[in-house]
């Protein structure tokens, strides 16, 4: 079961469950490099959502076409769907940009924190995304998830272009390479830790 915690303090995000890609588009062949989520409301202080993939050498572009030519993170949500058909997707690169659609329409520039390291697992890089309890309300009539039984949600890592093009998610997608759409979302639980 997928699922998306409140917790009480920011110090227990690191404890929070690690939600990896395990969904690929069967034109990724033999590459389909490992991802992951980890995505929580911190009580009275909104969502905070972590990307992270275990690549070597991300391809980064310096140009506005960076969604076509890159190695890409994506979130694509719709935190109260009861309310609204509203589908918010973020898009990020290696470079630290990243935008936000709405509904797949370019809304803007979306300020992210993108990290970079090795572990135990490889050599990775991440961004983390901040949405605070006034970006809710403006996109879906709430500032918290305390009431609501369920979202939909998906995180993507994929590059478009060839050399090791792919597509992988942590839930099951119907079109790949479409980040925008409600057919890829998946049933994450709201629930209290």
């Amino acid at each position: 079961m997928l699922t998306i915690p409140i917790i009480k303090d920011k110090l227990f995000f690191e404890m929070t469950p690690l939600i990896p890609t395990c969904e690929y588009s069967s034109d990724s062949g033999s590459f389909m490099p490992y991802a992951q989520l980890r995505i929580s409301e911190i009580q009275n202080n909104g969502i905070e959502i972590d990307l992270t993939a275990f690549v070597t050498h991300p391809e980064v572009t310096d140009g506005d076409d960076f969604i076509v030519n890159d190695d890409l993170m994506a979130i694509s949500m719709n935190l109260n769907p009861d309310y609204t058909d509203n589908i918010l997707t973020f898009i990020c690169n290696a470079s630290n940009n990243c935008i936000v659609m709405k509904n797949g329409t370019l809304l803007d520039k979306y300020q992210c924190e993108r990290r970079s390291g090795e572990d135990e697992r490889g050599i990775y890089w991440s961004v983390k995304i901040v949405l605070p309890p006034d970006f809710l309300q403006k996109h879906f009539g709430l500032s918290t998830l305390t009431g609501v039984s369920s979202i939909r949600c998906n995180a993507f890592k994929t590059k478009m272009k060839h050399p090791h093009k792919h597509f992988g998610a942590v839930a099951p997608f119907t079109p790949a390479y479409d980040f925008c759409t409600a057919d890829n979302l998946a049933e994450f639980k709201v629930i209290n830790m």
